[in-house]
């Protein structure tokens, strides 16, 4: 066993949880890659209740207060510009992953446990934010989905 993984938890360790989740929403924004990279490495860094921590915050308003796997929903595919306000600012405006990133960082999040069934701020799950019209609403998505639908 790695000596370096953290084991033991504190108050302090919450608040570090939520701040390298913040870390990380930030980076699936703007390097998802990087991202990618990071989600893979956190299982050599800390234990996995620590993982589950942190992908599964759901401190960020900036999230709509979801988990990871919200913010990967509103990020995969090409945003449908039909659906929101060129002047509202909203998460992952600027930005999309391509599928097949999304697939990798879907797949790495579903073997850390990433909550499926977490509900967000407007009482949505990840499936549901998928299939309900909303400035975040994406297309070119659909390998994307046909792989998470299978992890239900």
């Amino acid at each position: 066993m790695n000596s370096n993984i953290v084991t033991n938890y504190t108050y302090t360790d919450k608040e570090d949880s939520k701040l390298i989740s913040s870390i990380l929403l930030n980076k699936l924004e703007t390097t998802p890659t990087l991202y990618y990279y990071e989600l893979c490495n956190l299982k050599n860094k800390y234990t996995p209740e620590f993982i589950s921590k942190i992908i599964n915050d759901i401190s960020n308003t900036y999230i709509y207060n979801g988990n990871h796997l919200h913010a990967l929903v509103y990020l995969t595919g090409k945003l449908d510009n039909d659906l929101h306000d060129n002047e509202l600012y909203f998460y992952g405006k600027n930005t999309y992953i391509l599928e097949n990133l999304s697939i990798y960082i879907l797949e790495e999040l579903n073997n850390y446990d990433i909550d499926l069934y977490c509900v967000n701020a407007n009482n949505y799950t990840p499936l549901d934010c998928l299939f309900h019209k909303t400035c975040t609403t994406r297309n070119k998505n659909k390998a994307f989905i046909t792989k998470f639908n299978s992890y239900y």
